[in-house]
């Protein structure tokens, strides 16, 4: 049997909410996102579906932080268990420790954190494409100290692609040395 990746109902009515108090009504979000009425009838929703939903309501909204916006409205009964589980931990490291302790069901975490921490299992991951691209730049800035120009050379070498590479992150340039 093959599961299919999907959220808690309490995810749907969030945004739901979130999109409503933003001046949006449900029906033009659903229909921006191309997702029938009668799917609230559901418990549950495929994770395509709670990705269209929150690109539409930012659409919708024309708020680019739209997503912070409807997390300041979550409450500890937002997402049931989960929401204890979320409001556990004051950072992803911390929630990692309290899972690899025993203190916590479960956690949502990096996947490079939880390679790092051999107290815990990975039980599923969410689908690349239900979220943007983590990605982490680096710049110089005009004051930059006189050695991190040889820095930034380091980053983008060989070496460091494998270093980055051990431990889970995806090099995205072509290393020049």
């Amino acid at each position: 049997m093959t599961l299919q990746a999907s959220v808690s109902m309490s995810w749907v009515n969030t945004v739901l909410a979130a999109a409503e108090r933003a001046g949006v009504p449900r029906e033009r979000l659903l229909a921006q996102a191309g997702i029938a009425p009668e799917e609230l009838a559901h418990e549950r929703w495929p994770i395509d579906h709670i990705t269209r939903l929150w690109r539409a309501a930012v659409h919708c909204t024309q708020d680019a932080g739209f997503g912070l916006k409807a997390g300041a409205g979550v409450g500890p009964a937002s997402f049931n268990v989960v929401s204890y589980l979320l409001q556990s931990a004051p950072t992803l490291r911390a929630a990692l420790a309290l899972v690899a302790r025993n203190e916590a069901v479960l956690g949502i975490v990096y996947s490079t954190d939880a390679r790092v921490e051999p107290g815990v299992k990975v039980v599923g991951t969410f689908p690349a494409s239900s979220y943007p691209a983590i990605v982490y730049p680096v710049a110089a800035t005009s004051t930059a100290h006189k050695d991190t120009a040889d820095y930034l050379a380091f980053l983008r070498s060989s070496e460091a692609k494998a270093i980055f590479e051990k431990h889970g992150f995806t090099f995205l340039v072509d290393p020049t040395t």
